[in-house]
């Protein structure tokens, strides 16, 4: 047993020595800045508030004469806030060189970027050619101090036009950064209590209407000027709800006025869009006289000027006497007898109403009276750029044309030539005792029936009703599936109706009155 632990004793000796000669010892000393500021053994390397720090230093090597090493490396390495050891220099050691001592001067440039305020470190690595590598035991820290940040709010001001209200601006230390502070203000148009100590400061524009300069400040730390940094000052933009008012259109001469206007708000200039047109006269801020010269549009314009000398400019659209004739009607040529027909123009700039005229002889009810020989319109809707007619069961042919009217008169007509005999238009038709439907009462006060006689019904059958004013407009669309089906008009305006009964595909209609 006492062997044992001895030879277990001397094995554990000899593998000691074979480590300890295996060995190679990494050290840095000497370290200055370039200043020549000494920096202590394994001390701190102070970045303080610059943007690089360069330093000198000697690194040393130590090892058994019986260690061979061959080729290597001496690598100097920070480690930051990246968490990854960053290569600043290395050189190659020749084993020549290297018996039981080898040391190397190093001058090197660390950018502070490469560091939070948290820091880092520096070290230096002996790396053999068989890949061993040894690091120094002893590392020097690397610290920095957060470059100060300065900031001025708000960025910028904006200011009412007639407004003197007072406006505070204030300087924000972001990082709290330590030391003696003290602040420069400029402040040209503003006036207020402010010193140097005052990080936070009140102004107020001398001049309501004037617009006062920038303000800016300059931070000192520990009499050191930080950036300076500005508030720009800028004017409300400038609206108006001021309107012009007078005739859209001009026969010979017209005044127009502006209303609206608010204290300090007045009408510089008035001008026209084509002078050869139309001139202006008596001129009195406010208001002016449009004298016609000339036929066609324009548009008279108002620049509109505050106490801060802003400007906007209001418009309106003028016709210069008649307007001109609509262009081409729009619907058919041929069309059905008794039918609906529509018919339609552009609108035409500066009119203020339409005139339509049909095939003579033509009538003009309040509801189309579906057994009339001539063509018909109604008394109001009969002024607008679209219009529903009905052609008659006369068979009357003859030209459909429309005439536009403003304030100075009519214009000249479009025409359009219609005869019968086409497929123009749809054909509300009266009821047929032998149709098979009947509908009942008519005239309706709160109700009619729809009655299908002889009609067979089913789940396949596609049976509608649907009723439309006597402008062809669809009021209202129900399905029928019974040969008695109620319909309520309670909700309906007193006048005539056309109810359409489609079945599968046919159709009759039928007019009907409510009381």
């Amino acid at each position: 047993m006492k062997r044992i632990i001895k030879v277990s004793i001397t094995s554990i000796y000899l593998m000691l020595c074979t480590t300890m000669l295996g060995q190679v010892g990494v050290t840095i000393s000497n370290m200055n800045y370039i200043s020549g500021t000494p920096i202590s053994n394994c001390g701190n390397i102070d970045f303080d508030i610059n943007s690089t720090v360069r330093i000198q230093f000697t690194t040393s090597l130590t090892k058994q004469s019986t260690q061979t090493v061959g080729i290597s490396n001496l690598y100097i390495y920070t480690v930051g806030s990246s968490g990854v050891r960053v290569e600043r220099s290395n050189v190659i050691v020749q084993p020549v060189s290297f018996n039981t001592n080898y040391s190397s001067s190093f001058d090197i440039t660390i950018p502070a970027v490469d560091f939070n305020t948290t820091g880092g470190t520096l070290f230096a690595v002996f790396k053999t050619n068989s890949g061993n590598e040894y690091q120094t035991t002893c590392n020097y820290t690397i610290t920095k101090t957060q470059q100060p940040v300065f900031n001025l709010s708000p960025i910028s001001t904006t200011l009412d036009c007639g407004s003197a209200a007072a406006k505070t601006f204030t300087v924000t230390n972001q990082y709290n950064s330590p030391g003696i502070l003290s602040y420069q203000w400029t402040y040209p148009g503003w006036s207020g209590t402010v010193n140097t100590s005052m990080s936070s400061v009140t102004l107020t524009p001398t001049s309501s209407t004037t617009l006062p300069g920038n303000v800016t400040v300059t931070p000192y730390l520990n009499g050191v000027a930080q950036p300076t940094k500005t508030s720009t000052v800028v004017r409300s933009a400038f609206a108006s709800s001021a309107t012009i008012s007078g005739s859209s259109a001009v026969c010979s001469s017209s005044t127009y006025t502006m209303s609206g206007l608010l204290a300090g708000q007045s009408v510089t200039s008035w001008t026209v869009s084509n002078p050869s047109k139309a001139t202006l006269s008596t001129t009195s801020g406010t208001s002016t006289t449009v004298t016609k010269t000339g036929s066609g549009s324009i548009t008279l314009t108002a620049t509109i000027t505050n106490s801060c000398n802003q400007t906007v400019t209001k418009s309106i659209d003028l016709q210069l006497g008649i307007v001109n004739v609509p262009g081409a009607i729009s619907g058919p040529a041929s069309v059905a007898t008794g039918a609906l027909v529509n018919y339609s123009i552009a609108n035409v700039p500066g009119a203020t109403s339409y005139i339509w005229y049909l095939p003579y002889p033509y009538d003009t009810y309040t509801n189309f009276d579906y057994s009339g020989q001539n063509w018909q319109k109604r008394t109001n809707y009969s002024s607008s750029s679209s219009i529903q007619v009905f052609t008659g069961l006369g068979g009357n042919q003859g030209q459909v044309q429309v005439m536009a009217v403003n304030a100075c008169g009519i214009s000249g007509a479009s025409r359009l030539s219609v005869t019968h005999g086409g497929g123009g238009g749809g054909i509300p038709r009266t009821a047929n005792p032998d149709a098979g439907i009947k509908i009942y009462p008519n005239p309706a006060t709160d109700y009619f029936t729809v009655e299908l006689i002889n009609q067979e019904i089913d789940t396949n059958s596609d049976i509608r009703a649907i009723i439309y004013d006597t402008n062809g407009t669809e009021l209202k669309n129900v399905k029928i599936i019974s040969s008695t089906t109620t319909f309520e008009t309670f909700d309906l305006k007193a006048g005539m109706y056309i109810v359409e009964i489609n079945i599968d595909g046919y159709k009759e209609s039928y007019k009907i009155y409510v009381e």
